[in-house]
């Protein structure tokens, strides 16, 4: 060490906006749990799934959809504007429960699709 000094790390001492030691904040980001399957795929959901019908109805009865967000997106005219309004709206409000049922009902109504997703991933 040149004239006894320690050299320090990137970002030490430094703080985070949540008052976090920043090097600490930057470790914490790289741990994070691993994302949601509807979430990683998102844009394949919304390009590639074809039978939306059956779908709206599995989450309208299992309640992650209330009828008001039901009729509405049944109104949209196209299979992708219909999957973006249900990921902006109910699937976004519902969270982690509300991803878990709507993957349920994709691997048994887009069962294909879901498979042909997994396969990409590995």
């Amino acid at each position: 060490m040149k004239g006894g000094r320690e050299r320090e790390r990137p970002g030490a001492g430094l703080r985070s906006k949540e008052g976090g030691d920043l090097t600490e904040t930057r470790r914490k980001k790289r741990e994070t749990p691993l994302e949601h399957f509807v979430d990683k795929h998102q844009c394949d959901l919304i390009a590639r799934v074809c039978n939306i019908g059956p779908i709206l109805d599995n989450l309208f009865r299992e309640g992650v959809i209330q009828q008001e967000d039901y009729d509405t997106i049944r109104t949209i005219p196209t299979t992708q504007e219909r999957m973006r309004k249900l990921y902006s709206g109910s699937l976004k409000a519902g969270g982690q429960a509300a991803k878990d049922v709507f993957f349920r009902i994709l691997k048994k109504e887009e069962s294909y699709l879901v498979a042909d997703l997994n396969r990409k991933e590995s």
